[in-house]
């Protein structure tokens, strides 16, 4: 008996010692895959950090936390005594009689649950970590590798709310309900190709979604390649919900008037070996026609395919580190960036003064901090290599302000870089050869000769000023959306009068022929957004492309020199002089009155002597009047005695 006993505990300690390897080399498993991720994105986040305005925003810094963090635990629980090794059972029944310990079956019965249940979420997030970055490794253009988008609108809201709690029900119980609803409607994805692709990376596995599948009622074996199957038999699919969350945000969420293309990995999930499984994927398309849903499986091209190497993808992910739209071959821009190219602040390198207006200063300090300032460095690189033009109404508005508020400079280097269209020309008649006679590199010559920070020689010179066949108005606008070279949405933007004149023929024509608005109006885009989606009639519609530059500079204008009546330098010395010169005389007076105050304290203290004399002989005199008043009375009353005698 006592050997039979023996052999049971000699199974009981091969089961655990086996299922103690496996959880090691399960474990193991996972450090393999996610250990060389580290360094990958690490190059990746040195790479990104100076292209972005913000590598927080990315979400960068926190994947790669997270995941060193898993990795450094699951290394810190494989050192723990219980998984350290996995011995034979002879062996470790050897070792632990030696040293007095309980058996191998007792340690691993006490600890080999809690060790699984803290090593599960770890290995968990370092295996999703490490997939993630495996999808992300083929794709361009990193906008965050998480980031989490609300897939619900607030009027959708309200009515569920009102549908499931009813009218009468109570304003505290609504908002929980309101705020239960908006998180529940919530995803979180990665973002691609600046902002046009989401990726959305799934774990689930074929056992588990046939489980699923049979619970929500689906009819195994009755569907072929191509079905299209009745919504009650999947749409309750915990997995078909997830992803309907996320076509749903898609929606919600457009990209530049476009709706994002969702791409939705599936690493442990092939098709082929399970004909409904493929069936119910083909479904998904069927969730949102509008929406682009591209199924990438373990099988797919997209997973299969090699990655190519790390410095490949480090550059495609990186890209130009903008966000923006690309920039086309032509460049369409708007009067503020006309502005920026020819500003005093732009080209020369000046000190602050007391009377310049706060944004003036601040922007003079903005470009002192750098070397070659920051303007240029900025702008010139998204013009080089590029056709540069500008609306007829544009350039009107452009010469209108620099001969209103521009200095000198700013006036002459406008003149050479922007032509004077026709009809400025007979309120410029001195001006009116300088650009037109002037040979191009003659006039850029000029240009540069007034600038600390000249253009470089494949910037265009000078801007094209197209020519004034048609001005833009509201008629012209109908026009062109009767012909359908613009949506409908178009006209309601110009009947509102959201755009001025020149505002107007800018944008009209860069939405009219498919090229990037050039401004560094930092409103405009957001605004152009706002009215677009306000007023689409469908899908389709699309916006113009506006590229929006991060800095803007002002004309130095009126601030060049100081207004009138202001005093500085010498002026000023002068002044304070003056000041103090009356200040003195001012002192001089003050000590005569105080000599005159004290002469009459002493006159007051001497009067005041008086009075007290003059009061202690007013009471003798009122004593004096008393003694006399009683007196009279007793010589009335001896006057009574001698009459009664």
């Amino acid at each position: 008996m006592n050997h039979d006993n023996s052999q049971d505990d000699g199974s009981d300690d091969d089961d655990i010692a086996l299922r103690r390897q496996k959880l090691i080399d399960f474990a193991n498993t996972q450090l393999d895959a996610a250990r060389p991720c580290i360094p990958e994105l690490e190059a990746l986040l040195a790479a990104l950090a100076p292209k972005v305005k913000s590598v927080h925003a990315t979400g960068l810094v926190t994947f790669v936390r997270d995941l060193t963090f898993d990795v450094r635990a699951i290394e810190a629980i494989l050192q723990e005594p219980a998984l350290r090794q996995a011995l034979p059972p002879w062996q470790q029944h050897h070792e632990e009689d030696e040293q007095g310990c309980t058996s191998p079956q007792a340690i691993s019965r006490a600890n080999l649950d809690a060790l699984w249940k803290r090593l599960e979420p770890r290995t968990t997030n370092a295996y999703h970590g490490a997939t993630r970055w495996r999808a992300l490794r083929r794709c361009a253009d990193l906008v965050a590798v998480k980031r989490t988008f609300q897939g619900s609108v607030r009027e959708t809201r309200r009515a569920a709310v009102l549908a499931r709690s009813g009218p009468l029900a109570d304003a505290a119980d609504k908002a929980q309900l309101h705020r239960a609803i908006r998180e529940q409607a919530k995803t979180e994805v990665a973002v691609v190709d600046r902002g046009a692709c989401w990726v959305d990376v799934r774990w689930i596995n074929a056992e588990r979604l046939a489980r699923q599948m049979t619970d929500a009622g689906w009819s195994w074996g009755e569907y072929a390649a191509g079905d299209a199957v009745d919504a009650d038999e999947w749409e309750d699919t915990p997995f078909v919900k997830q992803v309907r969350r996320v076509v749903v945000a898609a929606r919600c969420n457009r990209h530049e008037y476009r709706i994002p293309r969702v791409r939705l990995v599936l690493p442990n999930l092939a098709r082929g070996a399970q004909l409904d499984i493929d069936v119910l994927l083909e479904q998904l398309s069927r969730l949102d026609p509008g929406v682009d849903l591209v199924i990438e499986d373990a099988a797919s091209l997209f997973l299969t395919q090699p990655a190519g190497s790390l410095d490949d993808a480090i550059r495609s992910l990186v890209g130009s580190g903008s966000l923006q739209v690309p920039l086309t071959d032509t460049l369409n821009l708007e009067h503020t960036v006309l502005v920026d190219l020819i500003s005093d602040l732009t080209h020369f390198r000046l000190e602050p003064r007391a009377w310049h207006s706060r944004t003036t200063r601040a922007q003079i300090e903005e470009e002192n901090a750098r070397p070659d300032g920051v303007m240029a460095p900025l702008l010139y690189p998204l013009l080089q290599g590029r056709r540069l033009v500008c609306t007829h109404e544009a350039a009107e508005h452009f010469h209108e302000m620099l001969t209103t508020v521009g200095t000198q400079t700013e006036g002459a280097r406008g003149r050479l870089l922007v032509p004077l269209p026709p009809s400025l020309h007979h309120a410029a008649a001195a001006e009116r050869s300088a650009p037109s006679a002037a040979t191009t590199t003659t006039a850029r010559a000029r240009f540069n000769a007034l600038s600390e920070r000249p253009l470089p020689a494949d910037v265009q010179f000078p801007i094209e000023v197209l020519p004034a066949d048609e001005r833009w108005d509201e008629d012209r606008v109908q026009r062109v959306v009767q012909d359908g070279t613009l949506p409908r949405v178009a006209l309601d933007i110009a009947r509102r009068g959201r755009l001025k004149s020149s505002k107007l023929s800018t944008y009209m024509h860069g939405w009219l022929e498919g090229v990037v608005t050039l401004t560094s109006n930092k409103e405009i885009r957001a605004h152009m957004r706002t009215w677009v989606e306000g007023g689409r009639t469908n899908d389709a519609e699309r916006g113009p492309m506006v590229y929006c530059v991060e800095v803007t500079r002002n004309l130095l204008a009126k601030s060049a020199v100081p207004p009138p009546g202001w005093l500085d330098g010498r002026e000023m010395g002068e002044a304070d002089g003056k000041i103090g010169e009356a200040d003195g005389k001012i002192g001089e007076a003050d000590g005569k009155i105080g000599e005159a105050d004290g002469k009459i304290g002493e006159a007051d203290e001497k009067i005041g002597e008086a009075d007290k004399e003059n009061g202690e002989a007013d009471k003798e005199n009122e004593e004096a009047d008393k003694e006399d008043e009683e007196a009279d009375k007793e010589d009335k009353e001896n006057g009574k005695t001698d009459a009664a005698v």
